[in-house]
């Protein structure tokens, strides 16, 4: 039996299609990562003021009379470290979207991506846990930024 013009035609068509299909599937994931990544780094600034308001409430304590305070803002300075190296981490190790394509096989991609999704949900996780952890311990001491009021 001949396969007919048609059916040859839609074959080719199908296959002509596939590679658009792959990349915008590709870009999807994508940009589902960077949309993670867009609504969180603006954080850092927050961050960064929210560190040193711990540090400089860290001066107004005894370590040696206020060990329980000194080492719970100790841990939320250190929390934040954590949060900053992630996203920071994070990034450097992100190849650009064309690079990706060009080394990876389809399947190939979308498990990358799926992969990078997890991380940088964790990474959003560490961030808003840390800025909650850091307002929390300087709203007890009353020393909370002005600037940071705007912290989810």
């Amino acid at each position: 039996m001949r396969p007919s013009y048609i059916t040859i035609l839609l074959l080719l068509l199908g296959n002509a299609c596939k590679p658009d299909t792959q990349l915008a599937e590709q870009r999807a994931k994508w940009d589902a990562i960077m949309a993670v990544h867009d609504e969180v780094m603006p954080e850092m600034a927050n961050i960064d003021r929210l560190r040193k308001a711990l540090r400089e409430q860290l001066t107004t304590l005894d370590s040696t009379t206020q060990v329980f305070q000194y080492s719970e803002i100790q841990a939320a300075i250190f929390g934040l470290e954590q949060a900053d190296e992630g996203m920071m981490t994070w990034m450097a190790e992100l190849p650009p979207f064309d690079q990706l394509r060009q080394r990876e096989t389809h399947n190939g991609m979308l498990a990358f991506l799926d992969g990078e999704q997890k991380k940088i949900d964790a990474v959003k996780t560490n961030m808003l846990s840390s800025i909650a952890r850091a307002k929390e311990l300087l709203e007890r001491y009353n020393a909370l930024p002005a600037e940071t009021g705007q912290i989810q």
